[in-house]
């Protein structure tokens, strides 16, 4: 699965969007037993974040808009949709990362 999250040009003299590909690996099995859609939720939410910006060595402050941000959003969203598997769709919005804080492994 490939997540790809659009920036739109900081200022109006920028009339080039950066794409950054940010890729989730999984299996069909990944989709059959809740833990295993719990991990691959995991993996999503992490790569929705780095695809709109995350990496090691950010402020705290920026860190916290990035996980609020609407590109985390709906990067997570889209993604999880890609899926079409409604068992997902299901848990995804249970544990939406806008709603809440972010998904963390166990």
């Amino acid at each position: 699965m490939l997540l790809i999250a659009i920036h739109q040009p900081a200022s109006a003299q920028d009339l080039e969007e950066s794409v950054d590909p940010v890729f989730v690996s999984y299996i069909p099995q990944d989709l059959s037993d809740p833990a295993r859609e719990r991990r691959l939720l995991i993996r999503i939410d992490k790569a929705a974040l780095k695809a709109c910006g995350s990496m090691n060595g950010l402020s705290i402050p920026t860190q916290e808009l990035i996980i609020r941000s609407d590109c985390h959003h709906e990067t997570f969203n889209r993604t999880v949709a890609a899926f079409h598997s409604s068992t997902l769709t299901h848990m995804a919005k249970a544990v939406d990362p806008w709603v809440g804080p972010t998904m963390q492994e166990p």
